[in-house]
Parts: C-alpha cells; sequence; structure tokens
C-alpha cells in the first residue's frame, strides 16, 4: 500500500472498490466533519432526520438546499497514532471484503491550535487543513470503534468556484431541543434573538495576498448586532475591494427564498444554517450568469421538525431571512 505524510493534494494508490475522503477544507461552520467524497460532491455522517428531511424535501425548497446523492458505508481502522484507514461500499449497505485507504490527519498550523483559536489570517490555507483534520479525527474517534458507519453524500456547492468565500448564518430565535434546558439557564447573549440569525462561521479567500481570513462559530456567537452587521460587510471584501457586484443577485435569492418559506407549512427548521457563496475573484465571474456569481444553500436539517402540531411557516426562520435581506440592503446603500 502507497501513502505519504498528509497532504491535501497527496497521492494514494486506490483500488475500484475504495475511495479516499479528504477533509473538505471549505468547512466553516459546525462541528461534524464533512469529507470531500469527489469533484461534485460531500459526504457527512447520516443523522436519521436529516436524511428523511432530504429525502422528503417540500418542493418550494427545491434548488434551496443542496441535491442529495446517496449514501455509502465506510470503514475506519486504526493503523497507528494520528492514522485512519477508510473503505467505502455503495450497494445497499452491504458487507464487502474491502481494501484500505491510509490517511494521516494533522497537518499542524502555526497559528492555532484548535478550532477554538482559528480567527487568523494564514497564507497557503494552512489553518484550513488544521481545523478541517482535527475534525477528522474527532470523527474517526467516535467511530473507529465500531469500525463502520454511514455517510450521506451531498452537493458540493462550493465546486464551480476557484476561490470560494463562504459563510454559515445560524437561522432562527431558537436552539435545537436538546439544549433548550440549557439555554434557558444561559441567558443567550448572541444576536439570535434580536435579528433572528448569528454567525456560524466564515471564509474570505484574497485571492492577491493568497490568504485566507477566517473566524468559527465560537467568536461568531459573542458579536453584538453592530459587530454582526460589521462581518457581514467584510465578508464582502476580498481584499482589493468590497463586491458590492453580487449584491443585487444575493439580495433578490433572498427574497425569493423567503416567499418560498412563507409557502411551507408545519416545517419548524431548528438549528439550520444558511450558506452564502461567491468567488473571490471577480474576473471569474465572466463563466457565470449574474444569478451564478452568488449562491445560497440551506443545510443542517437533523433537528428539522416537520409535525402535524405545526401550524403555519417557521416565523423565526422568517425573521431571520428578513433581517439579512435588511442588513444587505443598508450595505448596498452604504457602499453605493
Amino acid at each position: 500500500m502507497k501513502h505519504s505524510n498528509y497532504k491535501m493534494e497527496k497521492e494514494v494508490f486506490i483500488s475500484k472498490e475504495v475511495v479516499l475522503l479528504h477533509p473538505f477544507t471549505n468547512q466553516v461552520g459546525g462541528h461534524n466533519c464533512l469529507l470531500k467524497y469527489d469533484e461534485s460532491n460531500i459526504c457527512k455522517i447520516i443523522d436519521e432526520n436529516e436524511l428523511s428531511f432530504y429525502q422528503n424535501i417540500p418542493k418550494e425548497l427545491i434548488g434551496f438546499v443542496p441535491q442529495f446523492n446517496g449514501y455509502l458505508e465506510i470503514t475506519f481502522k486504526k493503523a497507528g497514532k494520528n492514522i485512519i484507514c477508510l473503505s467505502k461500499n455503495f450497494d445497499h449497505l452491504q458487507d464487502l471484503n474491502l481494501n484500505s485507504v491510509v490517511s494521516t490527519l494533522i497537518n499542524t498550523c502555526s497559528s492555532c491550535e484548535s478550532e477554538k483559536s482559528s480567527n487568523c489570517e494564514c497564507a497557503s490555507n494552512n489553518h484550513c487543513e488544521c481545523v478541517s483534520n482535527n475534525r477528522l479525527l474527532s470523527l474517526s474517534q467516535k467511530v473507529v470503534a465500531s469500525g463502520r458507519h454511514q455517510l450521506m453524500i451531498i452537493e458540493d456547492v462550493t465546486r464551480k468556484y476557484k476561490y470560494p468565500c463562504v459563510i454559515d448564518l445560524k437561522m432562527g430565535t431558537r436552539g435545537c431541543d436538546k439544549r433548550e434546558k440549557r439555554m434557558k439557564k444561559v441567558r443567550d447573549t448572541s444576536t439570535a434573538p434580536n435579528l433572528g440569525v448569528k454567525l456560524g462561521g466564515f471564509q474570505v479567500n484574497h485571492p492577491i495576498t493568497g490568504r485566507n481570513l477566517r473566524m468559527n462559530k465560537f467568536e461568531g456567537h459573542m458579536l453584538t448586532e453592530h459587530e454582526f452587521k460589521l462581518v457581514l460587510k467584510d465578508f464582502l471584501y476580498t481584499g482589493i475591494r468590497y463586491r458590492t457586484d453580487i449584491l443585487p443577485s444575493l439580495i433578490k435569492k433572498l427574497n425569493k427564498l423567503l416567499k418560498s418559506l412563507e409557502m411551507i407549512d408545519g416545517y419548524r427548521f431548528y438549528c439550520c444554517s444558511l450558506l452564502l457563496i461567491y468567488d473571490g475573484e471577480s474576473d471569474n465571474q465572466i463563466y457565470f450568469s449574474v444569478d451564478d456569481c452568488v449562491e445560497l444553500r440551506m443545510i443542517d436539517f437533523a433537528h428539522t421538525c416537520y409535525k402535524h402540531e405545526f401550524d403555519g411557516p417557521d416565523l423565526g426562520l422568517l425573521f431571520g431571512v428578513k433581517s439579512l435581506i435588511k442588513i444587505f440592503e443598508e450595505i448596498q446603500f452604504q457602499l453605493h
């Protein structure tokens, strides 16, 4: 078996029954590890509630959530310190005798020790690799004892962008059910109560300098309302100028999402996120239509509820989307 020290571009021999799952470096929010499956897809641990949602997406949300492309089963085997073997099986999750791919997980970053201190500007994306690999190591530690785990495959919505700039926005005014008791004891000091949205993390790639500006959810949850608005403005800055050219399309798509959500009855999208994505290299926009210059997708549906006991649309989510529309309209006016 051929393997090398961990690098994102490392070469590994792969048989036709084995796939190499790279850490997904464009992940900016959440604590669960996302893995790069191929050029068009990523994968994540299956949550039964989220899987059910993807298999029964309301027609109003088609185009606003990543495309669901099936599931697979992988086998984890400990092969030494910070080394994990991964293998996959596509067909109905049946057992197969698979070869394994060995990949080392840790590539240190001089600017940080853990995800909790990830607010930095690192050259060559070293920090991105470090955070992604910490997530992968955490994932492997959780499932290595059982030996195998099921992953769902979904569309990589960053795939068409050369320098993807991504922001993860946690939507709504309340958390998931399992946190409710704790949330009642600890006052939510984030922007969620007042705006219906809080920062889950972001990255902005500066193509000229080659630097990567990131902020994680821990810092995002401590932002004041004023600071949150400044972060949304900073998200549009690529080291040279503010991307005011994408604002009309972004605001248009947020309004379209709002109208679609207003038509959905009985769903509560607790703890869901809204991803906003654009390309940090403005010259690359010549390859896209006006509407393609920015994308938005709802993700993270593990705590989504769709029961008959709920009436009408999710007002907390609607409140958050309306707040975003208002803030981006204010930014558009400021930068005009």
